[in-house]
């Protein structure tokens, strides 16, 4: 009786070891199933990575358009606002009313005593003396006027 009792044990055990076998067997398939759902997850998540900079890469372009675009707009205000404002500056700062005499533009030169002289529609200016010919008097005055001839 001691061979039946042993090998009665030997089943118990042999037993046992299925027993074990199989739930290591069960767990196994049960860790497989989990890591390919965490692939598959990975996988999507990688999609959704690679999907997410070449999104966020044309929003950094549109980005940069976007501000050359302002900073293109802003230098055209400036430059305009810039403009306007020297013209207001010269606009006040330019005397209205005290404009040059203007002179005709056809000259004639006439011969006397004293050399040629260009002449205009109001008199002309003596190119050997600097002075005015004509019968109005100088613009800066007799005080003013200095003569090249007289030398100072």
């Amino acid at each position: 009786m001691n061979g039946s009792k042993d090998l009665q044990k030997l089943q118990s055990e042999a037993e046992e070891i299925k027993d074990l076998m199989h739930g290591n067997v069960v767990k196994i398939k049960e860790r497989e199933e989990k890591l390919t759902v965490l692939e598959d997850r990975a996988t999507v998540l990688e999609e959704a990575g690679k999907t997410f900079q070449k999104t966020s890469h044309k929003v950094a372009q549109q980005e940069k358009f976007k501000n050359r675009k302002y900073k293109i707009i802003l230098g055209i205000v400036l430059v305009t606002v810039t403009i306007i404002l020297l013209a207001i500056v010269l606009w006040t700062c330019i005397p209205r009313g005290s404009a040059p005499t203007s002179y005709s533009s056809s000259t004639e030169v006439r011969g006397s005593e004293s050399g040629p002289h260009l002449l205009g529609a109001e008199g002309g200016v003596s190119p050997t003396s600097g002075s005015r010919v004509g019968s109005e008097p100088h613009p800066l005055g007799t005080e003013g006027g200095v003569s090249p001839t007289s030398g100072g």
